[in-house]
């Protein structure tokens, strides 16, 4: 999975009292869609990450057309600063919670099932994922950095009871 993410933030040291950096974040497969798009806040000097993200897989790659709403939260402890503009975090891990849309696609099962017969739900999954991150920092613009992100491992996706 590749994921690109553009941040409104300088690297920097910043000042203590500073809010939240703004990153949008748009991904490419992954769990959340064929392709997502993202809004996050970061914070403790980018080591933390928690953003809200919407994802779609056409037909052509779902059987059906699927949307998707994410909460995700990120853990980035060390970065290193490799040339003048390039920049490395070779550790990220994290969580995110996904609810999937589409048709047959439920919070509950329905009722032709018996309750308690399935102890997960078919449409919300929790995940969890560890990831390497190279970054690009731009000059000038809107966005001043530019993010590649693969993952190491598979995901780990765990049915929620409910």
């Amino acid at each position: 999975m590749l994921i690109g993410c553009l941040g409104n933030e300088k690297i920097l040291a910043k000042p203590k009292n500073r809010l939240p950096i703004s990153l949008v974040q748009m991904q490419f497969a992954g769990s959340i869609g064929m392709v997502s798009l993202g809004y996050f806040k970061t914070g403790l000097r980018e080591r933390i990450k928690v953003g809200v993200m919407g994802g779609y897989t056409p037909e052509e790659f779902g059987g059906k057309r699927l949307g998707s709403i994410t909460l995700k939260f990120g853990y980035t402890p060390i970065r290193f600063l490799i040339k003048n503009r390039l920049e490395w975090k070779p550790i990220a891990a994290g969580i995110f919670l996904t609810q999937h849309l589409g048709e047959n696609l439920h919070l509950r099962w329905p009722k032709q099932y018996k309750r308690g017969y399935y102890y997960w739900t078919n449409s919300l999954r929790q995940h969890a994922f560890v990831a390497t991150h190279i970054n690009y920092l731009l000059k000038k613009g809107l966005f001043k950095r530019l993010d590649f992100i693969q993952n190491l491992t598979p995901m780990i996706c765990m049915y929620t009871a409910i």
